[in-house]
């Protein structure tokens, strides 16, 4: 694993949010990566190599139907040479409420495209902007904290699952509607398809769709098998330590090439250095 992570975002505020700000942080905090840099794609910004994969999709759903959602994976690794990785996640951890009470609030960033994250000489961890990653200063000087505390080692725990029914009281009467409107769905599939919806079809809108949603509207939980949360593997900081001071501290640097055996500088950069001292 790389010791720098960088990440490309849509400039949305579901992910320039605090949330990713903390994940960001906590990820250096546990070591997992000495360095973050978050960079916001530009408003009016052209399509990029997402948008161009799901283009794919698009097109390969105009020639083949997909009524289950086995069916829609299918399509999505046909559209690659290569193949695309599809899972199917039922349970999502909550880092939202994970991290609730344990970062800073943060305030003006909107017009902000470039963050960096890492930790200062004390092992803090503190973040930078700018406003374009082409901008020459990080801003502010001195690095704000972003980790007011740290989370419980245990892990977060999972989303609570959205039904999608909802039950609405009529009179005396109670109405799941959503459920309602997903069997019409399935008779109108019937009345389109008529002998192509096959009993897998039907299987998996009666069992897959209809009668999980109907548990959930009822106040069941989500019945998927437990997702154990695993810290991800920190990286060995130590084996680059002199490596990571040459990059950070230039000047470290060009002393530490000018003691070498080898002279790593230049023979007339030496010269020229000789001359200005003269």
């Amino acid at each position: 694993m790389p010791e720098v992570l960088y990440v490309q975002l849509d400039n949305v505020n579901t992910n320039k949010s605090k949330l990713m700000l903390a994940y960001a942080a906590w990820l250096v905090h546990t070591d997992v990566f000495r360095k973050v840099k978050l960079n916001f794609l530009l408003v009016g910004h052209t399509h990029e190599n997402i948008d161009q994969m799901f283009s794919r999709f698009s097109v390969r759903l105009r020639r083949k139907q997909a009524w289950t959602l086995d069916e829609m994976m299918q399509v999505a690794q046909e559209c690659f040479t290569n193949g695309v990785t599809c899972e199917h996640t039922e349970k999502i951890f909550d880092f939202s409420s994970w991290f609730d009470g344990h970062v800073f609030d943060c305030h003006n960033i909107s017009t902000e495209q470039a963050f960096k994250f890492k930790k200062d000489e004390h092992g803090e961890v503190g973040v930078q902007y700018k406003q374009h990653s082409i901008s020459p200063k990080w801003l502010p000087e001195t690095a704000l904290a972003r980790l007011a505390s740290i989370p419980p080692v245990e892990g977060p725990g999972y989303i609570k699952p959205i039904p999608f029914s909802v039950k609405q009281e009529i009179g005396k009467m109670k109405k799941s509607e959503g459920i309602e409107k997903l069997e019409h769905t399935l008779q109108a599939l019937k009345d389109i398809l008529g002998s192509k919806l096959t009993d897998v079809h039907e299987r998996f809108w009666h069992e897959d769709v209809i009668e999980k949603q109907r548990h959930l509207t009822a106040g069941g939980e989500c019945q998927a098998p437990a997702i154990p949360f695993q810290h991800p593997e920190k990286i060995d900081i130590e084996r680059n330590t002199t490596l990571v001071r040459l990059i950070e501290a230039p000047a470290l640097a060009m002393e530490a090439a000018g003691n070498a055996a080898v002279p790593a500088i230049p023979l007339r950069t030496q010269r020229r250095e000789l001359i200005e001292r003269r």
